[in-house]
Parts: structure tokens; sequence; C-alpha cells
């Protein structure tokens, strides 16, 4: 690769031709040169595979207060932000458990035919503060262990047997849920999936895109289901629940 061509003021010719240049002053272009008060970029600090080890095995049993206590903690004594610790965390269980887990990772979440509907209205599934924000008119339940979308999902051991299924009659979700999505793996991947939590949240996603499909408790649930996916132009396929397969 060719060297990028300097530009010098200052240089004097002597008169047996030579060129002095111990006196001249180098140009350098503006655009490589960080301005007074811009930092230049670095690389996030990488925390160690045995800290993050640790840590998630402590996080996912903190309550809400001791969980940003202890992010606000590490984030002074590492220099690093509370979101880019969760990052690195969420990174470090991801991996370990696709490695550890050899089965398709189905999530699920469970919720009524009457929040379907709103779901289905705005193509997405969101946070309780998203949702108050965007649709006032919804009645949200009182209390939720989580602001974000709360999902249980299936776990496999080494040789791909299915050891905990994620749905159940013990799924997280509106109470007196009639409809169950069913999350393909790649939910693992969106910008706002956390599994530092007890059960695995997301607060944004496009259902078209995530959701594989939507169980109905009655075939006269699946009806409804139906009908409220063609209200609002969606192709999700649906199935009564007690003859759905993996």
């Amino acid at each position: 690769m060719s060297e990028k061509p300097r530009f010098l003021v200052g240089v004097e010719k002597k008169i047996d031709g030579t060129i002095d240049q111990s006196k001249a002053l180098e140009l350098i272009d503006k655009k490589t040169v960080p301005a007074p008060d811009q930092k230049p970029e670095t690389e996030s600090k990488r925390l160690s595979n045995e800290f993050l080890q640790s840590l998630t095995q402590n996080l996912s049993s903190y309550s809400k207060f001791e969980k940003n206590l202890r992010l606000n903690q590490i984030a002074k004594a590492e220099s690093l932000s509370p979101e880019e610790i969760i990052k690195q965390a969420n990174e470090f269980l991801k991996t370990k458990v696709r490695e550890d887990e050899k089965g398709e990772l189905l999530h699920f979440h469970r919720t009524s035919l009457e929040n379907l509907r709103t779901i289905a209205e705005m193509g997405r599934l969101l946070s309780r503060s998203k949702v108050k924000e965007l649709r006032p008119d919804v009645k949200l339940s009182q209390w939720s262990a989580s602001d974000n979308v709360m999902m249980t999902r299936d776990k496999y051991d080494k040789e791909g047997k299915l050891i905990i299924p994620g749905f159940s009659e013990h799924g997280v979700g509106a109470s007196g849920s009639s409809v169950t999505l069913v999350l393909k793996e790649n939910i693992m991947d969106s910008d706002n999936y956390d599994m530092t939590n007890h059960y695995p949240t997301v607060a944004d996603v496009n259902i078209q895109d995530y959701v594989k499909e939507i169980l109905g408790q009655t075939p006269q649930d699946c009806e409804k289901i139906k009908e409220i996916l063609k209200q609002n132009n969606l192709d999700l396929p649906v199935t009564l629940a007690e003859t759905w397969k993996r």
C-alpha cells in the first residue's frame, strides 16, 4: 500500500540544491484529527467469561432494585455503562445456551383474546409502558412482574432431549389465557431480547417476523384468533393447543 502524500510548508532550498526540512511544518488533514472536545472512539472493555458466568448466575435471582444496584456497581468499577454490561451478559448466555442445548429453542407467551386483538392491531409485542404510550385506551392488568413481555422457553440437553417444555399450564402471561404465541428461536437475536432475568423478555418485536404460530385453547378460540388476524392482514398459522406438536 502506497503512503499518503505529505504536505510541507517552510521548506528551504539551499544554494547547492539540497532541501532543508528542519524548520518545515507538515500540514495534516483535519478530517483525521479529532476535535478538541471529541474523544477518539475506543472499543468497549470486554468482561471475562468467568466474570460473566458468575454475574449471570446471580442476576436472574435479583429483584429489579438489586439488579440495577449491582449493574451500577460494576459499571463504576469497570468503566462500562449498565447497558453494555447487560449486552455482554446476554451475548454470553445466548452463546452458552446454543452450545449446551441441541434443539429448537422455541419461546412462548400466553395472552388473552382481548390482548391479542391489541397486539394484532399494532403488529407488535410491546412493553406495558409502550402500550400505554401508544394506546392509552387499552386496559392493562394492575400488576406485572416485568414491564417487558415475559416468555418461557423450551430447554434441551446436549443430546437434543427436551428436558423442560416452555409450553405448559404454568406458562407466563395474562391470567385466564386462551391464546399462546409460539415464537421462533430467532427471537433471541432481536435487539431488545433479555435473558438475564428469571424469564426471558422482549420490549418490542414484530409479530409477523418472530411468531411461528398461534395456539388457541378451544376450537372457538382458534376461529376468533383467525378472525382477528384476518382483520389486521396478518398471515400466521393457528393451531388448537391440544393438537400442537413441536
